[in-house]
């Protein structure tokens, strides 16, 4: 998907969905992405900066970082969302493979409008399924799990920021 100021509008609405979720669910949520940490270094990507490896790994940056208060855990995350209402929702094996690159314990949080709408799975997980030159590409619904299987969500709260966010969704589709 090419980039666009309305995909990163979205991509921020399904980032503070998940954070406010995840908060009410006692998680304690700091944004982490590099838009967040280096925006100045967001303004001169692509315009001459070479790309080396340091610059990939700050480009590749999760979305989120959290604290489990419960268990006294910190996890990051990646927050991708598909508004389209497509049969089949995918991420590409090149995707996975940068972010086990730079983030093989991070958690790729998948948002479609289809059956759980959030679902989750760790990187080491997903890049273990295919090799690194694979042209496969990974179904979400077949490859991750919902989200409430990795992050301890009161079913309530779920249901609650499901119903939300499929209206979004909606209403992000008839812009």
């Amino acid at each position: 998907m090419a980039w666009s100021y309305d995909n990163q509008l979205t991509g921020k609405i399904m980032e503070v969905v998940v954070s406010v979720m995840l908060q009410e669910s006692n998680y304690m949520v700091l944004p982490y992405g590099y838009e967040q940490t280096h925006p100045a270094l967001c303004q001169k990507w692509g315009k001459g900066i070479e790309p080396t490896r340091t610059l990939m790994r700050l480009r590749t940056s999760p979305d989120l970082l959290i604290y489990d208060n419960v268990e006294k855990t910190t996890k990051i995350a990646e927050i991708k969302s598909h508004i389209t209402e497509s049969a089949n929702h995918w991420i590409d094996n090149k995707t996975i493979q940068n972010y086990f690159s730079y983030w093989g314990d991070c958690i790729l949080v998948e948002i479609i409008p289809k059956e759980e709408v959030f679902y989750a799975e760790y990187i080491t997980k997903l890049a273990s399924k295919n090799k690194p030159s694979a042209e496969i590409n990974l179904f979400i619904r077949e490859n991750f799990r919902p989200f409430y299987e990795i992050f301890e969500i009161n079913p309530s709260v779920f249901e609650k920021y499901k119903k939300k966010t499929l209206l979004i969704m909606d209403s992000l589709r008839k812009g």
